[in-house]
């Protein structure tokens, strides 16, 4: 027999290549159906095989665990003993009180704490707009974004304020937002004309929830700048028997309900949180003050809303789309990455904003200074916002930068157009020593490098009302009432002749359907019932809608004969 040779090549067909993927996958699909069929169970996670005999040092290991074990057992009886003896007698005859005796327990305690706590708020009716707190504030603390101080100030309120001889102090808010460079800068350069006073709001009073595993960090003692700042306010008291009138100012969402519980050390105010629905341009919607005693000194805290600028003399690009975007970043309320149009805003962000800084931030190739579209290509390609046609998503691209400045984990800064270098001496401060360095903040999240801003020139309302006050429900309830009694009225007289007019003419139509019903089919008599009932649907009433001529319904509604 002569010998087979053997195969030199795996060259083949490719209904051949077929046939074996074809049986290699019934194989597959036969092992499986037998393996869900086979009651024995196979872990997929490998058993750990244990050490082998022929380790050298395998007694030592043992031993080694064995006192581990050991050491986890005596530590587990240890916590049972003390919670069993954290459990004394008198906590268990403390449990067989009776009602009335746990209930005047709680109410001694309820009035203990009543009684430690006097910081009540207040709402004073003389006090109903701006003028009226400027009038009775000793010293006004205008409150600054420490990013960028500038476009948070108002020439117009300092003007009146100087006007009225009264202490301005600049606070600058959010310092732990930005480097410590940025905040010795802005010190020094808002320090030449009225004293400037770095501060950060403890975490406990913001609209941030408290982490339990790192209670130091969210904790209301994680606050800089309140010994300072009440230290400046004492020196402006002529005796400490005097009680001293403090009012807190400033743009909307600016943070100045947070700074008063800061320095109150509990959440008296109201603070914003994105999450609320508020339909009012601000959280606080009229004044509210409050008196405590601080260092054996009585303070009158005075909490205001947000300026209201005048539309009265506006022009040129204050008026603008310009304006209006430096508004909406500035108060930074509500979801502002869902603006219809937010094309705009992003504009004026990247046009304040270093190129370089951009670029790095967003990790995002390079691209023209000012470059809007550019910039938004960028960002649509980096995550994947493509229309259907290959175009790339401005819009989207927008809310993507949007979201991130409304969520506040854009970081920015700004540093004064003319830097001083003398600001050594402001190192030693204890604000500025827990501060973060420039290079710190590069390496982790970044940082963005914007154009200082200029401070607002418009003109504050302050002989206005506070916008955001409510009406009560008993004035609301009484326009309403005043306002629709004629309406209903004209309603119920319209109705009235037209109930007249309608009489007659269903009388006709009643004979009719009586003499026609007789001769007609029991079905066609049900479907010409169903027709005539959906046929007669009344007219929705509107309250401000003018009431229908006498003749509409006559001649709607015409006898068969």
């Amino acid at each position: 027999m002569p010998r087979i040779r053997k195969k030199t090549s795996n060259r083949g067909t490719s209904h051949h290549r077929g046939k074996i993927r074809q049986k290699v996958a019934e194989t597959k699909r036969k092992r499986k159906k037998e393996a869900k069929k086979n009651p024995q169970w196979k872990s997929k996670h490998r058993k750990d095989p244990g050490i082998p005999n022929d380790f050298p040092y395998k007694d030592q290991i043992l031993a080694e665990l064995s006192e581990q074990r050991r050491q986890q057992s005596e530590q587990k009886a240890s916590k049972k003993e003390n919670r069993q003896a954290a459990v004394s007698p008198e906590d268990t005859e403390a449990e067989e009180l009776s009602l009335p005796t746990v209930t005047a327990a709680a109410n001694s305690s309820r009035t203990e704490v009543q009684a430690k706590d006097d910081t009540t708020l207040a709402t004073n009716s003389t006090l109903d707009h701006l003028r009226a707190v400027l009038d009775a504030a000793d010293v006004v603390i205008e409150v600054l974004d420490a990013r960028d101080p500038s476009s948070y100030r108002s020439a117009f309120l300092e003007a009146a304020v100087k006007e009225r001889k009264k202490k301005l102090v600049l606070l600058l808010n959010k310092v732990d937002l930005c480097p410590v460079e940025s905040v010795q800068a802005w010190i020094h350069e808002l320090s030449q004309e009225h004293p400037a006073v770095p501060f950060r709001s403890a975490s406990i009073y913001t609209t941030g929830k408290v982490s339990s595993q790192n209670p130091d960090s969210n904790s209301s003692d994680a606050s800089d700048g309140v010994r300072e700042l009440l230290a400046m306010l004492k020196t402006s008291s002529s005796t400490a028997t005097r009680t001293l009138n403090v009012a807190v100012v400033g743009v909307a969402n600016v943070g100045k309900s947070c700074v008063l519980n800061t320095i109150v050390g509990k959440r008296a105010f109201p603070v914003y949180s994105l999450a609320a629905s508020e339909s009012g341009p601000t959280t606080t919607s009229h004044a509210l003050e409050l008196s405590l005693e601080l260092d054996g000194q009585q303070f009158r805290l005075i909490d205001t809303p947000g300026f209201a600028w005048s539309t009265e003399g506006s022009r040129g690009e204050e008026a603008g789309d310009s304006r209006r975007a430096l508004d909406i970043l500035s108060r930074n309320r509500g979801r502002i990455d869902r603006l219809k149009d937010p094309v705009p805003v992003v504009d004026v962000l990247v046009s304040r904003a270093n190129r370089e800084d951009l670029m790095l931030y967003h990790n995002i190739p390079a691209f023209m200074h000012g470059d809007v579209n550019a910039f938004l290509t960028a960002i649509a390609r980096k995550h994947g916002l493509i229309r259907k046609e290959g175009s790339s998503d401005l819009v989207a691209a927008c809310r993507v930068v949007l979201r991130d400045w409304n969520a506040c984990t854009f970081p920015f800064h700004t540093m004064p157009e003319h830097p001083s270098r003398s600001v050594q001496s402001l190192q030693a401060h204890p604000v500025l020593s827990t501060l973060r360095t420039r290079k710190e903040w590069r390496k982790s999240p970044g940082l963005v490098k914007l154009q200082p801003g200029v401070a607002d020139t418009r003109a504050v309302e302050l002989i206005a009302p506070w916008q955001c006050e409510k009406q009560s429900d008993e004035d609301a309830e009484a326009e309403d009432g005043s306002g629709g009694d004629d309406a209903d009225d004209d309603e119920v007289s319209g109705d009235d002749e037209m109930e007249d007019d309608d009489e007659e003419s269903d009388q006709l139509e009643e004979d009719d359907d009586v003499v026609t019903s007789r001769r007609m089919h029991p079905l066609a008599q049900k479907r010409k019932r169903s027709n005539s009932s959906t046929g007669k649907q009344t007219a929705k009433k509107v309250s401000f809608a003018a009431p229908p001529p006498k003749n509409s319904s006559v001649s709607s509604k015409r006898p068969r004969r």
